[in-house]
């Protein structure tokens, strides 16, 4: 039974474990991984790179909303294509998951379904046009 629970510390009766113990369990990654986490990112990007990056935020940002929602803005948001280099090949971006990857088609011209699923950070490149 958890008697307390603060600051990532977890104290049981007669047990806890100390920060460093914690962090040593479960460590805390140094870069955003989640793909909501890169959306949501203060952190302006270059100048040279921040019409692309805002945009991939934009669209992805639409990708991560419930269903109901991405369905109400359906027909006008299917003008907004992403695509991305991974492992320096182009990819068309067909979805963000809740669980925090990316959805990457090979196919260019796929409105759907993906080949692979990738962390944000793998990404670069980020274009509306190839």
């Amino acid at each position: 039974m958890v008697d307390e629970y603060e600051f990532g510390l977890i104290e049981d009766e007669g047990f806890s474990l100390t920060d460093e113990e914690q962090l040593r369990i479960m460590p805390i990654p140094n870069q955003l991984s989640h793909v909501d986490d890169w959306i949501d990112d203060p952190t302006l990007p270059s100048e040279e790179n921040y019409k692309n990056i805002c945009y991939a935020k934009f669209v992805l940002n639409w990708m991560r909303m419930p269903a109901h929602i991405m369905s109400s803005v359906e027909p006008w948001m299917k003008q907004h294509k992403l695509y991305c280099k991974y492992k320096n090949k182009t990819y068309k971006v067909t979805g963000a998951s809740r669980l925090g990857d990316i959805l990457l088609a090979s196919n260019l011209g796929r409105t759907n379904g993906y080949d692979i699923r990738v962390s944000v950070l793998d990404c670069s490149g980020w274009t509306d046009s190839v």
